[in-house]
């Protein structure tokens, strides 16, 4: 992500080393979070438009001479700490987080009967499935769904039919040049799969979704997270009651994060936010055992395990 992080927030460190939006950014920004910010707030910000500093500074001695010249000076350094963060991983890199235990996690899992759905619940995922995404279900009666989504929570086992997944490439980039990076793998699952998976969320998602949780949350987006920590840097930082505040922030893009996610680093994870222990084994269940391959027009690939990741398209 670089200096276009930038684009959008402003870096105070205690230091006295300020990093300010660039200037041309500014009435975009300002545009974007008119809607979202009090009269007064805005107006504040309206103001601090004029007095955008082109300058990098530390200890109040200019440190780079403009602003694109500064921006590449902190690019490189920010490639060299991440640099040295990468190689530090690389080094302690394990194969694989072995997959946890029920007795190892039990201590801190929650145990309690696990939610179960109603008929009715059932029917509305029904009615809010994309048929056109999935393959599997059509045909098969309400309460023939409902119990087996019921047995499948009870048993804390996810059906095995349902674990194997056909992949199919989507360009990310137009042309695809790289078969590597520019292609997204979307699984195609059956309809039953996918309404269990939905009404588990429904059924659980006090347990595993926090207030401050806006990716791949109903009602959020990258414009909720942004408004969400913008306001309280802003009067952080010209609050004129107070001393002002310093901000640090931290952004890291996880490079094919569906792909990659270690499945005894999430079930450890789970366990940690104390989740039902029945949910837990269930996902335990979900992630273990799938199978997967690739189909392009009418060609099938051979049948592949999936060690790692979650399906992208469940």
């Amino acid at each position: 992500m670089g200096l276009h992080l930038a684009a959008v927030i402003l870096f105070q460190y205690h230091t006295g080393c300020m990093i300010h939006v660039p200037g041309k950014c500014v009435p975009h920004i300002i545009t974007c979070l008119a809607d979202y910010m009090s009269p007064a707030d805005h107006v504040k910000l309206i103001q601090y438009q004029g007095s955008v500093v082109k300058q990098l500074t530390k200890g109040g001695e200019v440190v780079e001479e403009g602003v694109q010249d500064g921006a590449k000076s902190i690019e490189v350094w920010l490639e060299e700490g991440l640099a040295e963060i990468k190689d530090i991983a690389l080094s302690n890199k394990k194969t694989a987080t072995s997959i946890p235990q029920l007795d190892e996690a039990e201590s801190l899992l929650k145990n309690y009967p696990p939610p179960l759905p109603s008929i009715g619940q059932i029917k509305t995922v029904l009615n809010h499935l994309n048929h056109s995404k999935a393959t599997g279900a059509d045909g098969v009666l309400a309460p023939i769904i409902h119990d087996i989504i019921t047995a499948s929570i009870k048993q804390c086992r996810y059906p095995s039919h349902y674990k194997h997944g056909l992949v199919t490439p989507v360009p990310k980039a137009y042309p695809p040049t790289d078969v590597s990076n520019d292609f997204r793998q979307i699984s195609v699952l059956p309809h039953i799969g996918k309404i269990l998976e939905r009404v588990q969320l429904q059924l659980n998602q006090n347990d595993i979704l926090r207030p401050r949780q806006h990716g791949f949350t109903s009602g959020r987006s990258t414009t909720s997270a942004l408004i969400s920590i913008t306001q309280p840097w802003f009067n952080a930082i010209y609050n004129t009651c107070r001393d002002k505040a310093g901000i640090h922030a931290l952004f890291i893009d996880f490079k094919k994060v569906f792909d990659l996610v270690d499945h005894g680093i999430l079930l450890n994870k789970l366990a940690l936010m104390n989740v039902n222990k029945s949910y837990w084994l269930w996902v335990k269940s979900f992630l273990s055992g799938r199978t997967q391959q690739v189909k392009i027009n009418q060609t099938l690939s051979s049948i592949e395990d999936c060690p790692a990741g979650v399906p992208q398209g469940s």
